[in-house]
């Protein structure tokens, strides 16, 4: 039976310790840095410090940013433990690379966070035998600067979910109007299979919204979402979601990769994924410094 571990969040919302996937089955040895989550009403726990839960745990959740370093990252894969990480902010490209490559070495599966591949909006977008020809993504936010790079990313986990294959062409154009902030920017790429997509990015005091449209030759899906979030509203043609709960895209994650260790399968967002949209968002940042407009 496996034996998870996991380093808590530091901001707890809600009540995550009560969620955990198969916690009646599981025992789950937490750390809890932070100390701000409600522990002694949940059974099925131990709490160790962070430098144990390498040598006790097979499969290690590091759902606090801060513990998402190379060091102690390296020292779970040496430890055998299979990973989900909460992000790569704290990584390097050399650093993710030899992370890809010491867990190939111990036989060990690296995942991270990834809430926009959540299962039934990547089962409705991933319809089989439909290919899509055409993907348009349209977002707006009143919080632009603050997100910009964060929504950008969201998009690009999900077009290359639905496109694996080489991306061609890339075109960046971005600026802004009166001001020394960004307020606009639109992507463009080309992929090998003929697949084009095309996204824009605007700053709007007055709005937070994101569409994703994608056309086939079988029709069209049309996912309406708030931000980053999949709180998905309920308008004509939008994928029927009901409102995700706090912390309920994170359960299926954990869930999933429980899954997928157990049973020798990768099925959720891998770290070489990952790498690849670190590479997409830099290519993009670094045309976004080239082809900038100032009004």
């Amino acid at each position: 039976m496996l034996k998870p571990g996991i380093i808590l969040p530091p901001h707890p919302k809600s009540d995550l310790v009560g969620k955990f996937p198969d916690k009646g089955k599981l025992h789950w040895y937490v750390f809890d840095n932070h100390k701000k989550w409600k522990l002694t009403s949940h059974a099925h726990f131990s709490i160790y410090e962070s430098d144990v839960l390498p040598l006790i745990s097979d499969v290690l959740f590091v759902l606090d940013p801060d513990f998402c370093r190379f060091e102690y990252l390296t020292f779970a894969i040496r430890n055998s433990c299979h990973l989900f990480i909460d992000t790569i902010e704290l990584l390097s490209l050399s650093q993710i690379e030899q992370l890809i490559e010491l867990a190939h070495e111990a036989g060990t599966q690296i995942a991270v966070r990834a809430d926009q591949l959540y299962e039934p909006l990547t089962q409705k977008l991933l319809q089989a035998n439909q290919f899509p020809r055409i993907v348009k993504g349209e977002h707006a936010s009143s919080n632009f600067q603050g997100e910009l790079f964060e929504h950008i990313t969201g998009f690009l986990r999900i077009l290359l979910k639905l496109n694996p294959t080489e991306i061609t062409e890339t075109a960046v154009a971005g600026g802004n109007f009166l001001s020394d902030a960004t307020d606009f920017i639109d992507i463009h790429l080309d992929f090998a299979d003929g697949m084009v997509a095309s996204l824009t990015f605007s700053s709007l005091p007055t709005s937070d919204s994101s569409h994703l449209f994608v056309y086939r030759n079988g029709g069209l899906t049309d996912a309406n979402f708030m931000a980053n979030m999949l709180t998905l509203k309920p308008e004509n043609r939008t994928i029927p979601f009901s409102q995700t709960s706090e912390h309920e895209t994170l359960i299926h994650q954990m869930n999933d990769f429980l899954f997928s260790v157990n049973n020798l399968e990768f099925s959720i967002h891998s770290l070489e994924e990952e790498k690849e949209v670190f590479l997409l968002v830099k290519r993009i940042k670094e045309q976004l410094r080239v082809k900038s407009i100032h009004i």
